[in-house]
């Protein structure tokens, strides 16, 4: 379901960056892209946002950012049901742009499993390595 920005932040920092201020993972633009979240109900009925995923859009694209999904929820398939579902609607939204994204280095088979292709060399960015990948 769509989300509010600041419901992704959490979870982003926990998932991604956790030894950084939630402030860096705080991007610009962050109040105009779409965030989409994927919920599962506890054993207490109450519901936890497992995996968070946010989309910008641009003249020249639409980039997918901040996939993020709990550690502990991790390979359960619950990231690869909301980027299934989030390709659906940026590809409504695309109207011939490109969907792209840029993907930690060790991540690419992952995406490539999703149609998404490597466009250029690997680059480095906060001390690690990512490749950009476009969707065909």
């Amino acid at each position: 379901e769509l989300i509010q920005k600041e419901d992704t932040w959490a979870l982003r920092q926990k998932a991604m960056w956790p030894d950084k201020d939630i402030s860096f993972v705080q991007l610009p633009g962050d109040e105009t892209a779409l965030h989409f979240g994927l919920f599962v109900t506890t054993e207490s009925n109450s519901k936890l946002l497992v995996s968070c995923l946010s989309l910008f859009s641009s003249d020249a694209d639409l980039q997918l950012r901040k996939f993020a999904t709990l550690p502990s929820q991790q390979q359960q398939g619950w990231g690869s049901k909301l980027l299934r579902h989030v390709l659906k609607e940026a590809s409504l939204l695309a109207k011939e742009r490109p969907i792209v994204l840029n993907a930690r280095q060790e991540k690419e088979a992952f995406y490539a499993s999703f149609g998404f292709q490597r466009e250029g060399k690997p680059f480095e960015k906060n001390d690690r390595f990512y490749v950009r990948m476009q969707w065909h």
